[in-house]
Parts: structure tokens; C-alpha cells; sequence
């Protein structure tokens, strides 16, 4: 798109105000950035949309976090020098992880390249898990910012737990968990028998290895749920994954791809992952990884060895799990969308996450201090300059503010003296300004002409050196 450059220059510059490099964020981590690039040789090939990920590497007592961000041929010769120039270290693909011609199921290669966005493009994202030079990646959309930084879910990650740790480690664990809210915390959810916990078996035998959220704007709940259907089985929300890297995952998911495992009828593994948008790409295959294949120690352990590895049933064991245990965050705090959670059908009205109306949270009722990152998504791009109905424009309004605050901010860097002793005031241009407001000149600062349309918002003049 025209202006997701400027969108990767944001969400730079919100993870440097959320870094080390930033004294005031508090973070003891600092940061690399990446783009993918992929390199289509088929000129009548689309444009993927860019996408970015942060990744924290290991340095003694510290550690330095890495972005990705991806872009088609068709405009990487443009967007290139630009991304250089903000500061990403450019990585260039020539393939997919599974080109579509090596996808066995027919009926699946022509489904894929229909499906979500960005179509087989989206599996590009997977190569988060080959950057191995880091301990952990994290994959954000380019549509999304920082507001607060992540070293809770990187101290989780990097937390030495193992099957011969001692019960005061797994203590710690808890308690770090615990702080960083992730969406079940022993909580019953309705009309299901089994309690949904933080942790399992495999989660107390080994670390997290994996954070998501899941999109349940996908599903519709007047019926996805009494058709049987488990919330493990709603899709991952495809712009936010934090991952430790691990080739033997990556080589996992290629397999999945590259065998089709997927039915018209019952989606991945014909195990009901992957009915809803993007379902055929990232949103249902990461779902499905986490929520099926490893999702407990239990007889999935069987169907996954006869699927990837066409092997007999194996035993189950904790090192099963080593390398691939995840955890979903809770939506509202993490790739925070301003989405509500109710459905209204025939008059009745249904809790997304299949709770109880009184136990259902809604995330555009959340305070703005206590959200870690955003995604433009139900409230839209800032550089479409849109204004929304009333039911969701304190939140969204929040966010763009933040969002032009950000840009405002790393313009003024771009400009300001190294020496001068107001560097502070220049990087944190709302320190001393309220987050509330209207939709007025100082939610766009300038930036937007009229509502909706695009050619009114002001793009970026990104330096080239």
C-alpha cells in the first residue's frame, strides 16, 4: 500500500520509545530491526502487505530485540532504500516456505491462493522462525504500534524452566504469567465441561515458547459454538506472534502446507481449525499447531506423528512438548483492536469467547494506560483519516492520537540537534498531555484533511541517509 512505509517508520519508532534506548520506557531490552523481502518473479503477481516483527536477542545481562517487515518484488525496489534508511536489516526471499507447486492437495493450492489478504503470501511470515541468531521474535503488522514494553513476555520466555526444575521455579513461572494477563487464567467458560487454565501438564514441564491472540471477530458465536466447536478452535490473530525460533517448528509447518492437511468440510487436520477468514493460511494453521497438535499431552501426540512424520503412535512424553508451548494473551491488553465481543442475532445476544454476558470483557472498555500494543484493524488505518460511530471513538480515538504523537515524534527527531537539552520534550511531544479527547486537530496534528479519504492524509518525507 501507498502508505504502509510510513506505518513501518511508526512502529519503529514506538518500539525505540519502548526499548532500552528510551531510559523513561523502563525496558531493559533493546532492538534490531528486519524486513523480509520477498522477490516474486511473476510480474502478474500482487503485492503482499508489509508486515513486522520484533525480535529480542540475547548480550550478557541484556538483550536486544529484533523487527520484521514484508513486502512483494513488485515494490521492494521502492521500498528498500526507504526501509534502509529507517533502519531495517533487509532479508530477501526468493521462495516461499512452500511454493504453491509443491503443495500435494489441489484442492487446498487453489483455496490458498484465494484465501485472507495476502493469499499463499501470508506463509512468508513463518520465516520468524528461522531467525535463530535471536531467542525470541515477535511478529506485528505493520498496522500496529507499541505503547508499553514487552519485557514481561520476553522475561517469561526466557525464564529457565525445565522437566527437572524445581517446584519454585514453576512458582516463579506462575507468577510472572500472572502478571503479564494472558486471556484464562482458571477461568469456566460456559457450556464447556473443562475448566480453561494458564497451564497444562506440558506448560509446568517446559518454558512458553510461544504468545498469540486469537480473532474472535472471525467466528460467529450464535452457532460456531454449538456446533460443537471449542475456543482453541477460534483462528490466531495473524498480526501479532511472539515465537522463540526453532527450524524443527518451521520444518513442522512446511510439512502441514505441503501436504495439504486441510478439508472443505473441517478445515486443518480435519480437526475444525481454519472455517473463517484467513483460516486457509496463517489464522488457522498457527491455530491449529498450538491448539491441536501440541496443545496437551494427550492422543493428538498420535495424529500428529502420522501426519507430519508418517510414523506409528508414539508415547507421550514432556519432551514432546519442548520448544512449542504457547499461550494466548488476553486481546484486550495485547494486540489490543477495539473490538466488541458481543453478536446479536434473532434478538439474542451471544459473548464471543462463550462466556456468560456478565463475564464477557469488553476490550473498548479498557483503559488506554494499561495497553501494551495496538492494531489498526476495526479502527482502521490513521493515514485513511477515517472518524467512527460513536461506539468505539474514544478508544480508536485514543489510539490515533498515539499514533500521530509517535510520528510527530520521530519527525522532530529527524530534525532535532543531538546536543540540544531538549531532546526529552522532542521525543515525548504527549508527556504532559491528556490522552482523551474528541476527534479534533490534536487527535491528527495537522496530518489529515477531511474524513475518509486518503489522499488527505500527509505522507511522511523519509530521509535517505
Amino acid at each position: 500500500g501507498k502508505y504502509l512505509l510510513d506505518g513501518a517508520a511508526v512502529l519503529k519508532h514506538s518500539i525505540l520509545l519502548n526499548s532500552a534506548q528510551t531510559l523513561e520506557s523502563g525496558s531493559k531490552y533493546n532492538y534490531t530491526m528486519i524486513a523480509f523481502l520477498y522477490e516474486d518473479n511473476n510480474p502478474t503477481t500482487t503485492a503482499t502487505n508489509s508486515i513486522s516483527s520484533i525480535k529480542p536477542t540475547n548480550a550478557t545481562a541484556t538483550t536486544t530485540a529484533t523487527n520484521t517487515t514484508s513486502t512483494s518484488r513488485t515494490n521492494n525496489m521502492n521500498c528498500m532504500p526507504h526501509l534502509q534508511a529507517l533502519g531495517y536489516e533487509i532479508r530477501r526471499y526468493t521462495k516461499l516456505p512452500v511454493p504453491l507447486s509443491d503443495i500435494q492437495n489441489e484442492w487446498f493450492r487453489e483455496r490458498v491462493q484465494k484465501g485472507g489478504c495476502c493469499q499463499e503470501k501470508e506463509f512468508l511470515k513463518l520465516y520468524a522462525y528461522t531467525l535463530m541468531n535471536y531467542p525470541i521474535v515477535v511478529h506485528l503488522d505493520v498496522d500496529s504500534l507499541l505503547l508499553k514494553p514487552f519485557d514481561s513476555l520476553y522475561d517469561v520466555m526466557m525464564l529457565d524452566v525445565t522437566p527437572t526444575s524445581s517446584k519454585g521455579r514453576i512458582t516463579r513461572q506462575e507468577e510472572l504469567v500472572r502478571q503479564i494477563k494472558p486471556m484464562w487464567i482458571n477461568t469456566v467458560i460456559h457450556d464447556e465441561k473443562e475448566e480453561l487454565s494458564m497451564f497444562n501438564a506440558s506448560t509446568k514441564a517446559t518454558s512458553i515458547d510461544a504468545f498469540f491472540t486469537r480473532d474472535y471477530n472471525m467466528i460467529t458465536a450464535s452457532y460456531f459454538y454449538k456446533s460443537g466447536k471449542a475456543i482453541k478452535q477460534v483462528g490466531v490473530q495473524g498480526g501479532f506472534l511472539v515465537v522463540k525460533p526453532n527450524l524443527e517448528v518451521f520444518e513442522e509447518y512446511r510439512q502441514l502446507i505441503r501436504y495439504g492437511n486441510y478439508t472443505s468440510n473441517n478445515g486443518w487436520g480435519d480437526k475444525g481449525y481454519g472455517k473463517f477468514y484467513g483460516g486457509v493460511t496463517i489464522q488457522g494453521l498457527v491455530g491449529y499447531y498450538y491448539g491441536e497438535l501440541y496443545d496437551a499431552v494427550d492422543d493428538s501426540i498420535a495424529y500428529h506423528g502420522n501426519t507430519l512424520e508418517h510414523q506409528s503412535p508414539s508415547t507421550a512424553t514432556a519432551d514432546y512438548h519442548q520448544g512449542r508451548t504457547s499461550m494466548e494473551l488476553n486481546r484486550c491488553y495485547y494486540n489490543q483492536m477495539a473490538d466488541s465481543p458481543f453478536q446479536v442475532k434473532d434478538d439474542v445476544t451471544y459473548c464471543r469467547t462463550n462466556q456468560n454476558l456478565t463475564e464477557c470483557q469488553d476490550c473498548r472498555e479498557t483503559s488506554f494506560e494499561d495497553i501494551y500494543s495496538v492494531h489498526f484493524t476495526v479502527c482502521q488505518k490513521p493515514w485513511m483519516c477515517w472518524q467512527y460511530a460513536p461506539n468505539r471513538t474514544d478508544l480508536c480515538a485514543k489510539f490515533h492520537r498515539r499514533w500521530f504523537q509517535v510520528r510527530q515524534s520521530l519527525e522532530n527527531s529527524w530534525q532535532m540537534d543531538v546536543n540540544s537539552s531538549n531532546d526529552h520534550a522532542v521525543l515525548l511531544p504527549w508527556k504532559n498531555e491528556s490522552n482523551g479527547g474528541a476527534w479534533n486537530s490534536n487527535i491528527r496534528r495537522g496530518y489529515c484533511g477531511k474524513n475518509g479519504k486518503r489522499r488527505a492524509y500527509s505522507p511522511m518525507q523519509i530521509p535517505l541517509h
